[in-house]
């Protein structure tokens, strides 16, 4: 019995040296800049003492020193999930977030240490946007702790007015003392656009679409924009403008009005179950004015509502059928906006939204009509920095109960006008909107990838395949789908310096033949409601 006492204390003995010894070992491979050999030695001390964190620190150490900022970070996350609280682990994974330009991820473990603390906070030179405006839009203090809660605040308020298209924050520590200085680099639109020729160019924009397209930027340096659009399209008819502003002093509420008059001609023989006794040539005019706000309760939650008066006429003669009803509409949109999931390590987030809209064709048998929409929008970016390979998925769906104008359907088509692309089946035949499948209900699932192609100077071409899947349904009236669409096809898109994007994609119908090639600006309707147009991760 003494014999194996003595075994087991001469096991203990070397267990406890093991771990000492494999650090010595690393150390020395270290001062000679033999990196491998120094990280096979940490390896094997971590293998013998998972609960010892100074392995991990050295491994990322090493990795951080051979430009390996991946592995680092991976070993820093190994170290603290041993400690949590470590502060040297905390401040140097935090350090490599922010050279990979991650700052919400490094200020998650910078805060966990009370860092960063902000000395000064330096603005680009020249902005015209009003001081007090723009100080309200920082909710961390210029100088002081910069909490991650309060730049992700930050950040949903400069984007809501508008004004700033690409911007970023950068945050480097003192040469001297443990303060940090912040900078905030922006590229700000002002006036009708930036000097020189794009300022007569971006109007035109869609003059290929037989559209104009005036914008005017931050009014009196106010963030008060004014988008508008006009089209001469014989069969799309459209004239319209936004007007928006924010209704404080820090942008967490934002008001707009607007107008928006069409005249459109359809073509139904294609969406209307009755076939050959469809529509073919409707000719539909519309006035809707409207006002609306949102308001931003906190990064992760907004809400939004839209009271609008629509009226609808034929000038042709009112077609057969509740669904065309005409007249005077009152309509009442709310909505929520809410951010359900934020993984900044692995820069991947989940947004979703809901909204319920009421209204009633005045003078008409439809009665009152209520929808009720929601969406899940997924974003992920795969690279540590930039946007090569961006993955992104879409999930919407909506019901309607009562009566309502066919106008106010569901469409699922690749359509200028309308947000719910199903990009192998075209919204408009010989010009005419109609189509593409219409319905009541629908639910819609998009999923597409950006793999970037060429970056310059002034311009940004990515190229990805997509692939659209949904169906809708009419159980009370005329419309509805086939059954369930799939589509799939490559889309690519081109953006011109910080200015507009264009996007053009291919999708082949895989159920019934037949592909559609097309081209839009941006990646939603043209022009649509200030708040409930579609909200679009980017």
């Amino acid at each position: 019995m003494r014999m194996i006492r003595v075994l087991l204390a001469a096991c203990a003995l070397a267990a406890a040296q093991a771990p000492e010894e494999h650090l010595r070992q690393g150390r020395e491979h270290v001062r000679e800049e033999r990196w491998e050999e120094a990280r096979a030695a940490y390896t094997a001390g971590a293998r013998a003492a998972p609960g010892d964190i100074r392995f991990p620190l050295h491994l990322a150490g090493i990795a951080f020193k051979l430009g390996d900022h991946r592995t680092a970070r991976g070993h820093l996350h190994a170290a603290l999930r041993i400690d949590e609280g470590n502060a040297y682990a905390n401040d140097f994974l935090a350090t490599l977030y922010a050279l990979d330009e991650n700052l919400d991820a490094a200020l998650k473990y910078w805060n966990r240490v009370e860092r960063p603390v902000a000395a000064s906070l330096r603005l680009p030179p020249g902005l015209r946007i009003r001081p007090t405006l723009l100080d309200g839009l920082f909710a961390f203090p210029p100088m002081g702790l910069i909490r991650r809660d309060d730049y992700l605040l930050t950040r949903a308020r400069l984007e809501q007015v508008g004004v700033f298209p690409r911007y970023r924050f950068q945050v480097t520590p003192q040469a001297e003392g443990e303060k940090f200085e912040v900078e905030f680099a922006a590229t700000e639109q002002a006036g009708w656009g930036p000097a020189g020729v794009a300022r007569y160019v971006l109007p035109l924009r869609g003059i290929f679409f037989q559209s104009v397209m005036p914008e005017y930027r931050n009014l009196g340096g106010r963030a008060v924009n004014l988008s508008s659009l006009a089209r001469w399209d014989r069969n799309k008819r459209r004239f319209g403008f936004v007007l928006s502003g924010p209704a404080g002093d820090d942008g967490s509420i934002r008001q707009a009005v607007y107008v928006d008059h069409r005249r459109e001609r359809w073509d139904l023989r294609r969406s209307h179950r009755s076939g050959d006794a469809a529509p073919a040539d409707l000719d539909l005019r519309q006035l809707a004015a409207g006002y609306g706000f949102r308001g931003i309760v906190s990064h992760r939650h907004a809400w939004w509502v839209e009271m609008e008066a629509s009226w609808r006429s034929w000038p042709g003669g009112v077609p057969e059928g509740a669904e065309f009803a005409g007249g005077f509409a009152p309509i009442v949109r709310i909505g929520l906006d809410s951010r359900l999931l934020d993984v900044p390590e692995r820069r991947f987030a989940v947004e979703t939204g809901m909204s319920v809209v009421t209204g009633k064709v005045m003078r008409s048998g439809l009665g009152a009509f209520v929808q009720t929409q929601g969406r899940m929008e997924g974003r992920w970016y795969p690279r540590a920095r930039g946007e090569d390979g961006a993955m992104r998925m879409l999930v919407r769906g909506g019901r309607t109960a009562g009566g309502l104008p066919f106008d106010q359907l569901h469409v699922l088509g690749i359509e200028r006008d309308t947000g719910l692309w199903m990009r192998g089946h075209a919204g408009t035949v010989d010009g005419r909107k109609g189509s593409a499948p219409m319905g009541r209900d629908s639910v819609l699932a998009t999923w597409e990838v950006d793999k970037v192609v060429h970056r310059g100077g002034f311009w940004t071409l990515t190229v990805g395949p997509l692939l659209d899947a949904g169906r809708v349904w009419d159980g009370r009236g005329g419309f509805g789908g086939p059954g369930w669409l799939m589509d799939a096809g490559v889309q690519g898109r081109v953006r011109l310096l910080s200015g507009p994007e264009v996007t053009l994609s291919w999708g082949r119908d895989l159920r019934g033949g037949g592909s559609v090639f097309y081209a839009a600006l941006g990646r939603g309707p043209m022009l649509g409601r200030p708040f409930s147009g579609g909200q679009f991760l980017d």
